[in-house]
């Protein structure tokens, strides 16, 4: 019982040795812990955000129901010997037409993005947009350019437009 006794408090005594050394700089212990909580919240509140978004698509093939089956052993190199895949090359060529994005980039509008001037940085926003900007039209040549507009609400009835390209400010109602 005595050696059971002796060997708890001779590890207590190595552990209070190992501590005690490090004990008496507890002060910057606690002070790199609230610099690191600190400048973890600074990033987090203003570094940019990154979205990662994936889809996945099933095209069912009605006409020919043998080759959706088969097409999971295709992958693996086996199966599939003779069978056209010339319906699902033609629905990945329709997804990837030009036509197709161009009109989804004008139905939801992404060619337009808005801005949200901060302290420290400005912000993309995505919803609740103060205003909405509606591109009528488009040359050829503005097509493959980038325009610039800083917009200030000013008061209730106005705001000021101005091109960042050129220094013009223009008042409207």
């Amino acid at each position: 019982m005595t050696d059971n006794h002796s060997q708890i408090n001779s590890k207590e005594a190595n552990l209070k040795e190992v501590i005690m050394p490090y004990l008496r700089y507890w002060p910057w212990f606690v002070l790199t812990i609230i610099v690191t909580i600190f400048l973890s919240f600074l990033y987090l509140r203003y570094s940019t955000y990154v979205y990662q978004s994936t889809a996945t698509i099933l095209i069912k093939d009605e006409k020919n129901s043998a080759l959706s089956e088969l097409a999971a052993f295709e992958d693996l190199g086996i199966g599939g010997a003779g069978l056209t895949k010339s319906s699902f090359e033609n629905e990945i060529e329709i997804l990837k037409s030009k036509r197709l994005i161009s009109q989804v980039v004008n139905d939801l509008n992404l060619n337009v993005r808005y801005f949200k001037e901060g302290n420290f940085k400005s912000s993309e926003i995505f919803e609740n947009v103060p205003f909405f900007l509606d591109v009528l039209s488009f040359n050829d040549s503005i097509k493959s350019q980038n325009i610039s507009l800083y917009i200030k609400h000013l008061s209730p009835t106005t705001y000021s437009i101005n091109n960042i390209e050129n220094t013009e400010e223009k008042i409207y109602n």
